[in-house]
């Protein structure tokens, strides 16, 4: 017996997958040192991967609107419950709260969410899984944060010039 919960979630992801093709650019910048994507929503959509302070591993981050200032909940260093995924891969479930910006509009406040450190060695990963897009649905009831979803064209190769690109200098923070 077929579970419709499962196929009725599945035809939204779909839905939801299409929807994030049409309109979506592929990346809001050319930054040598960080690659940033945009993504589907209207605000704070913007997805970052950084190299870390000593170039060992880099670091996956986004912004999210939290759609309802009156109710959020959130706080620095906090943990969020979320489903990063590409395609029917789960990727991340949880990231951690950097900072909340909430004097930018008084409808709504931003969060600043950190998805970890990746090994370099995750770009072999992504090239071999066929990873070209990153979705995020959050689930957390601190807060309702919009979901997002981003388009990631070449990401090993950008992976592999970042890390070229990221050569720490005596003095630089």
């Amino acid at each position: 017996m077929v579970n419709s919960t499962h196929i009725i979630l599945y035809f939204k992801l779909v839905i939801f997958g299409l929807s994030t093709l049409q309109g979506t650019s592929l990346s809001a910048s050319t930054n040598p040192k960080m690659l940033i994507f945009d993504g589907l929503a209207k605000y704070a959509d913007r997805l970052e991967i950084l190299p870390s302070d000593d170039c060992s591993s880099f670091e996956i981050r986004s912004w999210g609107r939290i759609v309802d200032k009156k109710s959020n909940l959130l706080s620095p260093n906090d943990i969020v419950n979320l489903k990063l995924y590409s395609g029917n891969i789960n990727v991340v479930r949880i990231a951690k709260v950097l900072s909340i910006s909430n004097q930018i509009d008084e409808k709504f406040d931003v969060v600043y969410l950190s998805f970890g450190n990746w090994s370099w060695d995750t770009k072999k990963l992504f090239k071999d899984l066929k990873i070209s897009s990153l979705t995020v649905l959050h689930d957390d009831g601190k807060a309702n944060i919009e979901s997002n979803s981003w388009q990631l064209p070449d990401l090993p190769e950008r992976l592999k010039r970042l890390k070229q690109n990221c050569n720490l200098k005596f003095g630089e923070v």
